[in-house]
């Protein structure tokens, strides 16, 4: 948890110091969203496919969601739109790269997930247990969140430089499921 938290706080809190009270709103928004499209998910198996959280992740929201999504999904969306808004020019580009570079991040983690006991696909999936259903739509609530920075911001973007975190989390989660497979 503690790792999880400090990870989030390194997009959160440059996030909020730059764009102040629309970053806290946009970062309110795309945790509400979070948690909504998740709690669809898990209740209806749409739009990722059926699945279900383990108690690894902590206390969950009315026993269907975890509280720890608020530090875990925002933070992935928030490091590919700045890095998007850093080198890409064109809006055309913005969404090819916004579109691939979520689902290359969700192929690496959400199979790591499954394989840490995380989070489970009752059914199984083709991509290391894991549904197709869960890439195409991950793209699809992906774009649900950048509209909505894209909306709350304005263009307002500010350069900052938030890739480290995406690849300090990447590197951190990939060995710790490394290491606890070898345990």
């Amino acid at each position: 948890y503690i790792f999880t938290i400090i990870f989030a706080l390194s997009s959160y809190i440059p996030f909020v110091t730059v764009y102040r009270w629309r970053g806290v709103y946009a970062l309110c928004l795309l945790i509400l969203f979070g948690y909504l499209i998740e709690s669809v998910g898990i209740m209806t198996c749409f739009p990722y496919g059926c699945f279900s959280y383990s108690s690894q992740l902590g206390m969950k929201i009315f026993g269907i969601v975890p509280v720890m999504l608020a530090f875990t999904r925002p933070p992935l969306v928030l490091w590919v739109w700045y890095y998007i808004h850093e080198r890409v020019i064109s809006r055309r580009q913005r969404w090819l790269v916004w579109w691939f570079a979520l689902v290359i991040i969700d192929l690496i983690l959400d199979p790591l997930a499954v394989w840490m006991g995380l989070w489970s696909y009752p059914e199984g999936g083709q991509w290391f247990g894991v549904p197709w259903t869960n890439f195409a739509w991950w793209m699809l609530s992906g774009t649900i969140a950048m509209i909505i920075l894209d909306s709350v911001l304005k263009k307002t973007y500010t350069h900052t430089n938030y890739s480290y975190g995406l690849w300090c989390t990447m590197t951190f989660f990939i060995g710790y499921g490394v290491w606890r497979r070898i345990l």
